[in-house]
């Protein structure tokens, strides 16, 4: 999921203010051993944070992994990329009959919600970014309170 900033740019402090609440918050583990620090390269180029939480979920465990970024400067921040937050998620289920509830990612999504209902003037649009059945990224899905309901995404391995 990417948000894209529609007429500005993220109010100073946006995205350390959410990775700090996101941090702090009950549905991410408290584990040391979960928590990244990137090389400074990386520092350099993008902000994000690296959450995980392990779950029972199906009738078997599951550990659900989410990214959060947003590029700042160099070839990563090019055109809307720059002014965008991006999420990507990813579950390992421990058993055939494990599952998952996209609790994580679906809290991450909330806060970053959240904190835009806040911020006097900021307009956020939602897009699901795709690779297409050619392998290449697809031109990105808006996402709208209009279809979001609608909206039916199936994946195979």
């Amino acid at each position: 999921i990417m948000y894209k900033v529609l007429g500005g740019t993220l109010p100073f402090g946006f995205m350390s203010e959410l990775q700090v609440r996101l941090a702090q918050s009950e549905c991410v583990d408290q584990d040391e051993e979960l928590h990244f620090v990137p090389e400074s390269s990386v520092v350099e180029r993008v902000s994000g944070s690296v959450l995980s939480v392990a779950y029972t979920c199906g009738g078997g465990i599951v550990r659900e992994w989410t990214i959060l970024s947003q590029a700042h400067t160099g070839e990563a921040a090019v055109g809307e990329a720059s002014n965008s937050l991006r999420i990507m998620g990813w579950a390992e289920v421990s058993s055939q009959q494990g599952a998952t509830d996209w609790r994580l990612f679906r809290g991450v999504i909330r806060a970053i919600e959240g904190m835009a209902q806040r911020a006097p003037g900021l307009s956020l649009q939602k897009m699901a970014l795709y690779v297409d059945a050619n392998g290449k990224l697809a031109k990105p899905l808006e996402i709208t309170r209009r279809n979001e309901a609608r909206q039916v995404f199936s994946f195979g391995f």
